[in-house]
């Protein structure tokens, strides 16, 4: 397959303002996410979509392809699959799997990258594949009254619930271009290896818990891949 990682990374944030240029590690935050890509065996290339004059240097001195987008696929309501067509456009020949690498997410293995993009090349019938974590689910419906109205839920130990993280999206990309989404109908869920060290940098808190991360987490040296 031949598979090109994509990493959005525009200047704008509402919630934490230049937040991809700020500095996690001694590296602007999405450099992060560029070297994840570069360092997984089976990411061919990876390409940053942005708006902006600086990321698309530190980009390329990161050794990431650049393509420029305007700033109607900036906005805060902008979906990013139009974002993902205007990077496909630019790319040939067009990629058999695009990998997106959103940037607030730093903290990736290459090598579970890697093993992702081999379970989706090993099944054929599968559309696409995000990584996943599980999540303690006691749940039950609320009345109009406003009672918790099963009770027994604390009393169950149920089975695991996942969610979706968001740290890392394939998808097949003839698959995503025929249905008009990049998901597609069948969906292969990873259960990432290491949950507690995946973090999604939204709010200025979470930076400092990043950090905070990498100057006390006893795993500290697998946070980070080298530059």
């Amino acid at each position: 397959m031949r598979v090109v990682a994509l990493v959005m990374a525009k200047r704008e944030s509402r919630r934490l303002p230049n937040k991809n240029l700020l500095d996690l590690g001694g590296a602007p935050l999405f450099v992060h996410s560029i070297r994840a890509g570069l360092r997984a065996d089976r990411v061919g290339e990876v390409t940053v979509s942005t708006d902006d004059d600086e990321i698309a240097e530190v980009a390329r001195a990161a050794g990431a392809r650049v393509v420029r987008r305007g700033a109607d696929l900036c906005g805060p309501h902008v979906n990013q699959f139009p974002v993902l067509l205007h990077a496909l456009d630019r790319l040939r020949p067009t990629p058999d799997v695009c990998v997106l690498l959103q940037p607030t997410h730093p903290f990736r293995d290459p090598r579970e990258l890697d093993a992702m993009l081999e379970r989706l090349e090993a099944t054929p019938e599968a559309s696409s594949l995000i990584a996943v974590a599980p999540v303690a689910s006691k749940s039950g419906p609320v009345d109009a009254e406003g009672w918790f109205t099963r009770a027994e839920a604390f009393a169950e130990r149920p089975p695991p619930q996942f969610v979706n993280t968001g740290q890392v999206y394939a998808f097949r990309v003839a698959a995503s271009l025929a249905r008009g989404n990049w998901f597609g109908d069948r969906i292969l869920a990873w259960e990432l290896a290491r949950p507690d060290l995946e973090i999604d940098i939204d709010y200025p808190w979470d930076l400092e818990i990043a950090r905070t991360m990498l100057e006390r987490h006893p795993d500290r040296d697998r946070l980070l891949p080298p530059g």
